[in-house]
C-alpha cells in the first residue's frame, strides 16, 4: 500500500463497481500488512483485491466499493485539515466533505463526502485512523451512488474500522539493505546530471544542464542541492536563465508496499519522497537514474 491521501482512486474500476456488484472467490478475512504495522478484518460478505495503492473491496449483493489505503498524517489535526481539503483529480473526480468531521474512537475521524467520480454523482463515508507507533495511518472509505447509499454501507465500513489493530511496523529486508548502504561510514551521495545541446547554422545554439545532489549522512541528516541553467544564442540575440534549490534536514527510509522510499524532511517543513528501484545494477529515484557515490566522491559528513 502506498502512502497517499488521494491517488488510491482507481476511477475506471470504481465506476463499474458502484452499481454492479462482483462475486469473488472466498478469502481469508484478516488482512495483515507487516511493513505498515496494521491488521484489519474485511467486513462480512465483502471480498477484496490488493493493488499497489491498497485494497479494493466489493460485496456480492450490495452496490458500492470500499477503498483501504495508508494515510500520511501523524496527528488528528493534520487529518482534519486533509478532510476539509477533499479530493480532486483528473477525469471528473471531486469529493468534498459534507458536514463536520467527527471523532472515531480516540485515534480517528469520520466524515461524509459528496461529489462526482468520472462525472457521475457519488456519496461516500470515510474513517481515518492514526497509528500510535508513528507510522502510516489508515484510510477506509466506502463509495456508492447517492440513491444506493444506506446505513448498511456505514455499518460495513465502521465494522472494518473497529477491527483495525496497529503495531510496530516490521521493516522489510530490502529496506534494511538500502538503509545499511546509505549509512556506510562517511555517508552516501546520490547524484543526477543531465546536459542537452542543439546546434543549427540557421537557428543558432541552445543548450542546458541540470544537476541534483542528495548527501545522506550516517547520523540521519542530509544536504540537498539542485541547479539548472539554459542558454540560447541566435542571430537576433542571446538569452540565459538559471535556477537552484537547496536545504538540509533529516532523512528516513519507508516502504510503499513495493519498493523502498527515501523521504527527505527539510528543516523548513518541506518533504520530498523518492521511490527507489534498482534495475540492471543502476539506481533510480522516481524513475530517474542517479549515481551512488562514496568515499572521495561522497558527501561531507561530520
Amino acid at each position: 500500500m502506498k502512502t497517499t491521501a488521494a491517488s488510491f482512486y482507481s476511477i475506471l474500476i470504481i465506476k463499474l463497481l458502484l452499481i454492479h456488484p462482483i462475486v469473488m472467490a472466498q478469502q481469508p478475512r484478516v488482512i495483515r500488512e507487516a511493513a505498515f504495522g496494521v491488521e484489519f478484518t474485511a467486513p462480512d460478505g465483502w471480498q477484496y483485491q490488493r493493488n499497489e495503492i491498497g485494497y479494493i473491496m466489493v460485496h456480492n449483493s450490495m452496490a458500492g466499493v470500499i477503498i483501504v489505503t495508508t494515510l500520511p498524517y501523524k496527528t488528528i489535526e493534520e487529518m482534519r485539515q486533509g478532510a476539509y481539503e477533499g479530493v480532486q483529480e483528473e477525469g471528473g473526480t471531486v469529493l468534498q466533505i459534507s458536514g463536520e468531521p467527527r471523532a472515531f474512537g480516540n485515534n480517528g475521524l469520520s466524515a461524509n463526502y459528496v461529489g462526482t467520480m468520472n462525472r457521475e454523482k457519488v456519496k461516500a463515508y470515510s474513517v481515518g485512523l492514526i497509528s500510535p507507533y508513528g507510522g502510516s495511518g489508515l484510510s477506509c472509505m466506502i463509495i456508492t451512488t447517492p440513491e444506493r447509499f444506506s446505513t448498511e454501507h456505514v455499518a460495513a465500513l465502521e465494522s472494518l474500522a473497529r477491527s483495525v489493530k496497529f503495531f510496530k511496523p516490521e521493516i522489510p529486508d530490502v529496506v534494511k539493505q538500502w538503509d545499511n548502504w546509505f549509512k556506510t561510514p562517511g555517508g552516501c551521495r546520490l547524484k543526477y546530471m543531465k546536459v542537452s545541446t542543439s546546434t543549427s547554422y540557421s537557428s543558432g545554439y541552445a543548450g542546458g544542464s541540470s544537476e541534483e545532489t542528495i548527501d545522506l549522512c550516517p547520523n540521519g541528516t542530509f544536504g540537498f542541492s539542485s541547479s539548472s541553467d539554459y542558454s540560447m544564442s541566435i542571430d537576433a540575440g542571446s538569452a540565459y536563465s538559471s535556477s537552484g534549490d537547496g536545504g538540509e534536514g533529516k532523512w528516513e527510509l519507508q516502504f510503499n508496499g513495493t519498493n523502498p522510499v527515501l523521504i527527505l524532511n527539510f528543516n523548513d517543513g518541506r518533504v520530498m519522497e523518492f521511490e527507489i528501484t534498482y534495475i540492471n545494477r543502476e539506481t533510480y529515484l522516481n524513475g530517474t537514474r542517479y549515481f551512488v557515490l562514496f568515499n572521495e566522491e561522497g558527501p561531507q559528513c561530520y
